[in-house]
């Protein structure tokens, strides 16, 4: 996180800039993984519905959003709070889903979170 944050301050891009790039460099190993885990044969074989294609268009929308926040966060405040707001942010998930759907997992993997 501190080199990142030095990254953040030292790079003059904008927000949007960083963000598009992120995702930018993520394209190809999941393009890669859809290779290999056989997905992009389902996809141009014709085999998605258009709920689908809908729910990986508000996927996409949600991480580029997640990714915009984050690198307005990571330049405002230092690189300690950015880790503890992350940290805090994947228990209180963690805390939330066991709330919501208790049939799913065990005492001993409450513990394992």
């Amino acid at each position: 996180m501190v080199w990142v944050k030095q990254v953040v301050d030292s790079v003059s891009m904008s927000t949007w800039s960083r963000s598009f790039y992120q995702n930018a460099l993520a394209v190809p190993p999941m393009l890669l993984v859809s290779l290999v885990s056989g997905e992009m044969a389902i996809v141009l074989r014709g085999g998605t519905s258009s709920f689908a294609w809908g729910m990986v268009a508000a996927s996409c929308v949600a991480g580029l959003g997640m990714s915009y926040f984050s690198f307005a966060l990571r330049a405002v405040i230092s690189a300690t709070s950015f880790s503890v707001i992350g940290n805090v942010c994947k228990v209180l998930t963690i805390l939330v889903n066991m709330m919501m759907w208790d049939q799913h997992s065990s005492e001993f993997g409450w513990l394992a979170f």
